[in-house]
């Protein structure tokens, strides 16, 4: 089989354009890749910053955490140094409203907030540690 002139340029022609086409692709590609690349790099560094936020922020709760627990202590010791001054049975959030100075509602809530029932009656050091 023979091809005549015109056929084979038309041959080359379209092998040609598909080669043009391929380096079109390839370009393409590649432009891709390297958006996909720096995509990457953004997101890792953007990750990395999170990161370290998430570790400070990790920090900062446990030393909330710390200081919340000292103060949980301080205010479960208070209760008990009332209760020996004044042996007069009261509620817990009796005592710690004549303490702070606060009214019912705050007293009430500051001993919710430290885990001490407010409508229990001063007994013991309830969890109050002794440094005696």
């Amino acid at each position: 089989m023979s091809f005549t002139d015109t056929e084979y340029s038309r041959a080359l022609s379209i092998i040609n354009d598909l080669r043009v086409e391929k380096d079109k692709l390839r370009a393409e590609l590649s432009a891709a890749l390297k958006l996909a690349d720096e995509a990457t790099a953004l997101l890792y560094r953007d990750a990395k910053k999170h990161e370290a936020q998430l570790e400070r922020a990790q920090a900062q709760l446990t030393e909330a955490t710390k200081e919340r627990d000292r103060f949980s202590d301080l205010v479960k010791r208070a209760i008990y140094n009332r209760s020996r001054r004044n042996p007069k049975s009261t509620l817990n959030w009796v005592a710690v409203k004549e303490l702070f100075a606060l009214g019912s509602t705050k007293a009430t809530e500051l001993c919710q907030e430290f885990s001490i029932n407010p409508h229990a009656e001063v007994q013991d050091r309830e969890g109050a540690t002794s440094d005696d």
